[in-house]
């Protein structure tokens, strides 16, 4: 073998000498690759580990957070409040709650905070000292009629669209002559009768359905030429009969004769034809 300058070098490789060497860098390599999935392994238990952490203080947030509403009451159509500040409105709630509610014993440290919400400024979230002083104030909440205030508990994002979707299917059913009435803010009393927003979801599908159905039904019984266009909603519509002119433009060739290449027998052929028409 010769070396950089170009001079021969003394030492000679054989082949054997070559193929530990192979087999050497190929243990090295083997031991980094081991190394490299070894360490995936570490970071692939580190990765779920830290998710069941964020998975664990999501749960315990969310749940504080449920406590929290709980001792959050809501005062809608409170306007005399529009314009006080907060300690104003603050001593005008525990008047509120012992005078008009008949709570005793209600002090204006029971009150934690207040703040005044909605686009008319007669809204008010208050946070009392326990989720019993909200509950005692709802259910004195008939004291109130009469005035324009209404109390409701606070809800959290999940349960303010379960209301929503509650009293959606409240308006439909009323419409409908049926009895209906809030019991809580996951039930709605159907003629005494409790149902769940997915309750009402499954009914509203059935009828749709059993609408469609008797509707199909009605048209193919009763002869009449209908057709609807169900996937688009269009009204059903009678189908008009064609023109008289695209008939008779139907009814004529489509091709002429004269198109034809004649050949000397099919001349003669037409013209024996036309004798006999003649005679």
């Amino acid at each position: 073998m010769t070396n950089k300058e170009g001079e021969t070098s003394d030492k000679q490789y054989s082949l054997a000498d070559l193929m530990v060497a192979i087999v050497n860098v190929s243990s090295q390599v083997a031991e980094l690759v081991k190394k490299f999935d070894d360490n995936d392994l570490v970071v692939a238990k580190r990765n779920e580990e830290i998710e069941q952490k964020l998975k664990s203080h999501e749960q315990r947030l969310d749940k504080q957070y449920k406590e929290d509403i709980r001792r959050n009451i809501i005062i809608y159509g409170w306007s005399e409040v529009q314009n006080d500040e907060n300690h104003v409105v603050r001593h005008k709630l525990v008047e509120l709650l012992t005078d008009k509610l008949q709570i005793q014993g209600v002090r204006s440290f029971d009150i934690h905070s207040i703040r005044i919400v909605g686009e008319k400024k007669n809204v008010v979230r208050a946070t009392l000292c326990s989720p019993h002083l909200v509950q005692l104030a709802i259910r004195n909440s008939a004291k109130l009629a009469g005035s324009k205030i209404f109390l409701d508990f606070d809800l959290s994002p999940e349960e303010r669209a379960v209301k929503k979707e509650l009293l959606s299917f409240k308006r439909t059913l009323s419409a409908q002559g049926k009895q209906c009435k809030l019991k809580n803010k996951n039930l709605l009393m159907v003629d005494n009768q409790p149902f769940t927003v997915e309750q009402l979801k499954g009914f509203n599908e059935v009828a749709a359905d059993t609408q469609t159905q008797s509707s199909t039904q009605s048209q193919i019984g009763s002869g009449v030429d209908f057709f609807a266009d169900i996937e688009m909603g269009d009204a059903t519509k009678k189908r008009t009969p064609p023109n008289q002119e695209d008939v008779q433009q139907i009814k004529k060739p489509l091709i002429k004769p004269s198109a034809f290449h004649t050949t000397g027998k099919t001349e003669k052929f037409l013209s024996k034809k036309k004798a006999n028409k003649k005679t």
